[in-house]
């Protein structure tokens, strides 16, 4: 009878000491990824690009702390590096839009020349998430694409209102 009691009591300390264990790790979590957004806010891409490292060590199958730090690496000029990380979403996260999103982003700003791997990823994003035709329709930097048919059946079409008359 002791042994199953202690067995019990063993049991529940090592249940308590993980979920103690997981939120001291989800606080610095939290932590990582607030320093990070006040880096950003204020121009400081290396900091932020630090603190989200420290994030995605913490919680590697968050998608947001993933893709964060991706975008921060191609602000800073780390093309690869970037598309590393937004296919590494992509995977880890694959009825989500935005790792889609973020690499059409990339490949139409950062790598020029791959004009239809950034309009196949955009396609993915918007079968995912509609929303995303709107975003593609009003972001400037995608006007470039503009001629490419296949990134034009993207856009949301103007629809006419039809009066009472």
């Amino acid at each position: 009878m002791k042994e199953t009691l202690f067995g019990i009591a063993l049991l529940i300390s090592i249940v308590a000491a993980q979920f103690a264990v997981s939120k001291l790790r989800q606080r610095k979590m939290f932590r990582c990824w607030n320093e990070a957004q006040a880096a950003m806010v204020t121009g400081r891409f290396e900091d932020a690009e630090r603190a989200l490292e420290r994030c995605v060590a913490i919680a590697p199958l968050w998608v947001h702390g993933t893709l964060a730090l991706a975008l921060v690496r191609g602000r800073l000029g780390k093309a690869e590096e970037a598309e590393a990380g937004l296919l590494r979403a992509r995977e880890l996260h694959p009825t989500e839009a935005e790792p889609d999103y973020g690499l059409g982003m990339l490949y139409a700003t950062a790598f020029q020349d791959r004009g239809e791997e950034a309009v196949a990823a955009f396609r993915d994003a918007v079968e995912k998430n509609p929303e995303f035709g709107e975003a593609l329709l009003l972001d400037k930097s995608l006007v470039h694409l503009r001629d490419n048919p296949d990134f034009t059946a993207l856009l949301p079409v103007e629809r006419e209102t039809v009066s009472g008359k």
